[in-house]
């Protein structure tokens, strides 16, 4: 099986290069910080050291907005299942938010995320002494009308309850209206306190749309 390693870069080259090491890999991708010269300098010296045996590619990530970071990695680790690829998360290196925006991405994914313990020797750190897997957390899923909410909700904002549920259901009949409405309203509300939903009234109506983290749910779970 191809194995593609989706690497957080910080300053320390050798802690990456010997945490891969101790898996089986094919594939590198390297995260550095956008804007972050430092980083992106280490970062092709480590692609100049393993380019021999493993394919790599470097990536620019925004490190300051951790859920669009997420999303960034998600859509990663989602163009490497395509190709056929298993994927682990190294954070062995990780500078702050990114190794945040990973473990977000694992728990909605259910990738592997690993992690390395430095090896010092004479005050310099050479490696990694030993790299182990971080539990997961479990992530309930939201249910499948819910999914089609956010679905529709993903492709457009929604300005009245009654559009969602013709959506679902365009042969509704007007007397079923009443108690649709009330369906929906319980998953929306239930949407919105798990914080995938968002909602403003308008005037009579309330208009309804999908946050960030719904999106995230929807990616990271391959539902759009």
């Amino acid at each position: 099986m191809l194995v593609t390693h989706i690497s957080v870069v910080g300053h320390n080259k050798e802690k990456i290069i010997d945490s891969i090491k101790r898996y089986p890999v094919s594939r590198v991708v390297l995260l550095t910080e956008k804007d972050e010269e430092s980083v992106k300098d280490v970062a092709k010296e480590i692609e100049k050291e393993i380019r021999g045996f493993v394919e790599t590619e470097i990536v620019e990530v925004e490190k300051e907005n951790i859920i669009e970071s997420t999303l960034k990695i998600i859509q990663l680790i989602n163009e490497e299942k395509e190709r056929g690829r298993d994927i682990k998360l190294n954070i062995a290196d990780s500078i702050d938010n990114l190794g945040v925006a990973c473990y977000l991405a694992a728990l909605i994914t259910g990738v592997e995320i690993y992690s390395g313990i430095s090896k010092v020797e004479e005050g310099r750190i050479v490696g990694v002494s030993e790299v182990y897997n971080i539990p997961l957390l479990p992530i309930k899923d939201v249910g499948e009308e819910r999914v089609k909410i956010l679905k529709i909700l993903y492709e457009s904002e929604i300005n009245s309850m009654d559009e969602i549920i013709y959506k679902l259901n365009p042969d509704v009949k007007e007397k079923e209206l009443l108690g649709e409405r009330a369906r929906i309203s319980y998953h929306i509300k239930m949407l919105r306190t798990d914080g995938f939903v968002e909602s403003q009234r308008v005037g009579k109506n309330v208009r309804l749309k999908i946050t960030k983290l719904g999106e995230i749910y929807l990616k990271g779970k391959r539902l759009i």
